[in-house]
């Protein structure tokens, strides 16, 4: 009966939101001719470095119904255990308020944007295309000024092609506000807002972000019908937002900022497909695709049927002296001395190179280890002995033809394995050998069940490729994570009071709505395509895995 009871507000609520999807998509239906342009990058300026849009917040709510996660949040023993923590969440944030604010508002299309610089600096646009009342908008902007600090309650208006532009000052900053039909919109500059309000009016000569070929091209690139999408000018943007991560602790790197500089215009798009989730990073960036090396899936062979996570990517070794060369600023001497040694390295190895491993149940961490294309066998076969030779307490033997360096560690030893076509790296000598060792034919990953929904991504992909089996990595760090937490509750009882701790679901309830997470990367003459797809997002994978590792770090330092 109790969990009979837990689920009600569940149900009420996914019920509540298919209502009011429907009564949105009616609306759309219904009042779509005078609402203005349907798509917000025509209402997005030309000059914009910055954009993201949720194209149809409806759909949306419909799609998250379908996805894994849903299905893991429905399950009766998550939805107790997350009663209390969102009860604090909707106590301390006045989240019902704001709940009750969209609901009437009925949003159908959210847009924001960033424009190059203004007179008045940094310019921002943001819009909602809306079907409630124009009350309900203006209810929603009260409260946007309210909780923005600095107003001292004046008012300006003025009035462009028959609309009312509403002006406030917060501290040193204006915020302008207007209604173009089904649009409602919000800027920092008062010129910014009249030129949404001429392409939101159709006037003569307004055009939008939409008709860039750049916006055009990176859109065309990307999966089609998304939940959100973003879009970014790097050579514009770059800068401000570097600027932004070193005020916060961040640091550059360099070649990856330079990397991105490269890229005419990037875009991303997140979306919902069935039960799994979709992302997609896209660089404008012409590319000599003739020139660049092929994903050859070479070390697909040294998989087996119980691997649960596998990677292979091409690089440009070529680059690596150049790499070496933008650091002898910093290290000149550290540079000068590995300059030979990266020299024969970018000769001898590559392009392809592959990260493989398993994660039996009870183990702390993976058995990984890397695997590298040997290019040239010559120039390669001194690199095991140098190693051992330059590493204190390393050790170098050869076994059958095998060269092997044994290299010691805080964490124990460290192996490479290297015959005249690969080199292997990892803590399990005796597994590496048996590795190269093996005859061709046996049974590889490619060949599972679990595998085949990859097996489209796997033949395309041309530069990367990745394979992760996220219910076995989910279950072992869920578990591992699990008893930390429970701990650190009962050093920490006020814990307690934001979650209880005994109801955590069992891992199994979770993992078994979590399918695999595929990863491509593919290139193009006219730029890169970076994709995955699964329960959750590769981006959302990660960030739940920091947030574990910190949760556990944290908790067991009683932080």
């Amino acid at each position: 009966m109790e969990m009979r009871l837990a689920n009600r507000p569940m149900k009420k609520a996914i019920l509540i939101l298919a209502v009011i999807g429907v009564l949105v998509l009616a609306g759309v239906v219904l009042f779509k001719r005078g609402g203005g342009p349907s798509k917000a990058s025509h209402l997005a300026p030309v000059e914009t470095v910055f954009y993201a849009n949720i194209p149809n917040v409806p759909m949306t709510g419909f799609r998250w119904q379908k996805t894994a996660l849903a299905k893991i949040a429905a399950e009766p023993e998550v939805a107790a255990f997350l009663k209390r923590p969102t009860g604090k969440v909707m106590e301390a944030t006045g989240a019902e308020e704001l709940i009750e604010i969209f609901t009437a508002l009925k949003p159908g299309n959210l847009f924001f944007c960033v424009t190059e610089e203004l007179s008045t600096g940094v310019g921002a646009l943001l819009g909602v295309q809306f079907w409630g009342k124009r009350e309900d908008f203006d209810k929603a902007l009260k409260r946007l000024r309210d909780v923005m600090p600095g107003w001292d309650g004046n008012v300006i208006e003025e009035t462009h092609r028959g609309i009312v532009m509403i002006g406030t000052r917060h501290a040193d900053r204006m915020v302008w506000s207007a209604a173009a039909g089904r649009w409602g919109l919000v800027a920092t500059d008062s010129g910014l807002l009249r030129g949404a309000i001429d392409r939101a009016t159709g006037a003569e000569g307004a055009v939008g972000m939409s008709s860039s070929i750049a916006f055009t091209k990176v859109v065309s690139a990307l999966p089609s019908e998304p939940d959100m999408f973003v879009y970014l000018r790097p050579d514009k943007a770059l800068d401000s937002f570097l600027q932004a991560g070193q005020g916060i602790g961040g640091t550059v790197i360099p070649w990856q900022a330079d990397s991105l500089r490269g890229a005419e215009a990037m875009g991303a798009v997140w979306k919902m497909d069935g039960e799994r989730q979709r992302d997609a990073v896209y660089f404008l960036r012409p590319r000599d695709v003739a020139a660049l090396p092929k994903l050859a899936h070479s070390a697909m062979g040294l998989t087996n049927a119980d691997t649960d996570f596998y990677f292979d990517f091409v690089l440009n070794f070529d680059a690596l002296p150049g790499w070496l060369e933008t650091m002898a600023e910093s290290f000149p001497d550290e540079t000068l001395r590995l300059a030979p040694f990266v020299m024969n390295l970018s000769r001898a190895f590559g392009p392809e190179c592959a990260v493989v491993g398993d994660w039996p149940a009870g183990q702390m961490l993976p058995s990984a280890f890397v695997a590298l294309q040997v290019r040239d066998a010559e120039m390669a076969a001194p690199f095991p002995a140098f190693v051992a030779a330059n590493v204190p307490g390393g050790i170098y033997e050869e076994v059958d033809g095998v060269r092997i360096a044994t290299l010691p560690g805080a964490q124990g030893a460290f192996s490479l394995v290297q015959t005249d076509s690969l080199l292997l790296a990892g803590r399990n000598t005796a597994s590496l050998v048996a590795l190269v060792a093996a005859s061709p034919g046996n049974a590889t990953l490619a060949g599972t069940r679990g595998f085949e929904p990859a097996m489209r991504a796997y033949r395309s992909a041309n530069e990367m490729f990745g394979y992760i089996d996220t219910r076995v990595v989910f279950e072992n760090i869920y578990n591992t994570v699990v008893p930390i937490v429970r701990l650190s509750a009962l050093m920490m009882p006020s814990v307690s009071n934001v979650v209880d701790v005994e109801s955590l679901p069992a891992a199994g309830t979770i993992g078994k709505h979590l399918g695999p997470i595929v990863v491509t990367q593919s290139v193009t003459a006219e730029g890169t395509l970076l994709e995955s797809r699964g329960p959750l997002s590769l981006g959302q994978f990660l960030m739940i895995g920091v947030a574990a590792s910190r949760s556990a770090d944290l908790s067991a330092f009683g932080r």
